[in-house]
């Protein structure tokens, strides 16, 4: 249709052809481009959202570490499960 409408303003049909792919590119272009900004945009709250997580995560960690003299793997089984080295429950 755009090589038609170019071809009746006087372009040749090459001309035309050529004006019309190279529209066609820039507009394939341009969308490849607006993806890519909203997949970096999701990546960056992705990795938002996991900092907020692992910020919440370390500061109970920090928090476990400073009021315990316990084995580091029954700190750790506090700090992410919420039970002893023997997989019992603290709750």
């Amino acid at each position: 249709m755009t090589s038609c409408i170019l071809y009746w303003f006087g372009f040749s049909v090459s001309t035309a052809l050529s004006l019309f792919r190279i529209l066609t590119l820039l507009l394939c272009e341009t969308r490849e481009k607006e993806r890519e900004s909203i997949d970096r945009q999701s990546d960056r709250e992705r990795k938002r959202d996991g900092i907020h997580l692992l910020s919440f995560t370390n500061i109970k960690t920090v928090f476990l570490l400073a009021s315990s003299n316990d084995h580091p793997q029954t700190i750790f089984n506090r700090a992410f499960w919420g039970g002893n080295q023997d997989g019992r429950s603290l709750r």
